[in-house]
């Protein structure tokens, strides 16, 4: 049969998709292992992956490292592309409140967007609100439920910027679950001390004994942020100890804010103390 192309035309034309397809792969392998903009690395990778499971899979596997590690985790673990590159998941619509502030209605429907980008997105908008409205709580700990990991980072992160009591619970819950994504669990235990959760200092402790050295990192800073002498004795054993030379840093830094902070706190009950003597 003729199909109107010779052997050697065909075997030419077959050459140059091949070598078109790898151009692809290099090109954005070189960009996701040197571009300085999370969000351009965050486009090769799915492009990567859209382009050839096994192959874009190996490829990002070599860079997990030398790129951002959360982005490429984030395209791994979504396993696929939507038309427009970016990873899409099933998701609960959320039901956003009557009281919702209008001035950010669109945000808030971005959250049922169906792009976990623009959920996520939309998740931390809500997070950085002036007002920190109750009806952007109730929505963040909703995404929160979100079966995509960077909305539930992004959810997570959103409610330790909005700075209400209310995600504590929720907070820890996130944390102490084993089975959730660790880079969920670190983003949990970093709002946890933006919050000053007193109530999570238990659950922090815990996370210092933790596999991953990022959630033992950030469980030390917000037991730094939070001050409670009851962490005194676990931090001096990570800062001599942990395996990990950061987390190590960072235990010794926040050993001396928490011995300075509640000496302070000492000194200023023993004054009231004694105030309180003299004045009877």
């Amino acid at each position: 049969m003729n199909i109107g192309m010779t052997n050697p035309n065909r075997r030419a034309l077959i050459r140059n998709a091949v070598e078109h397809f790898r151009s692809r792969i290099r090109q954005n392998s070189v960009i996701l292992e040197r571009s300085e903009f999370w969000r351009i690395r965050l486009r090769s990778s799915c492009t990567l992956l859209s382009e050839s499971e096994n192959l874009s899979q190996r490829c990002l596997m070599r860079r997990m490292f030398l790129a951002m590690p959360l982005i490429v985790i984030s395209c791994l673990a979504t396993v696929g592309c939507g038309c427009s590159g970016y990873p899409e998941s099933r998701f609960r619509p959320i039901e956003i409140p009557d009281d919702a502030p209008a001035e950010l209605m669109e945000t808030f429907q971005r959250l049922n967007a169906p792009e976990a980008l623009s959920r996520a997105h939309a998740a931390r908008q809500l997070g950085k609100a002036p007002e920190p409205h109750p009806a952007i709580i109730t929505c963040l700990l909703a995404a929160l439920e979100d079966e995509n990991m960077m909305v539930r980072m992004a959810a997570a992160e959103g409610l330790g910027n909005a700075g209400s009591p209310r995600a504590i619970e929720a907070l820890i819950q996130r944390l102490r679950d084993r089975q959730e994504d660790r880079e969920v669990r670190a983003r949990a235990a970093e709002s946890l001390g933006q919050l000053r959760a007193d109530q999570a200092v238990d659950v922090l402790i815990a996370a210092l004994n933790d596999s991953v050295w990022y959630i033992r990192l950030q469980a030390v800073n917000s037991l730094a942020a939070i001050r409670d002498p009851a962490a005194v004795p676990h931090l001096e054993i990570v800062a001599r100890y942990d395996s990990d030379y950061s987390v190590r840093s960072a235990a010794d830094q926040a050993l001396q804010v928490v011995k300075v902070a509640n000496q302070q706190k000492d000194e200023d009950d023993k004054d009231v103390h004694d105030g309180g003597h003299s004045d009877s």
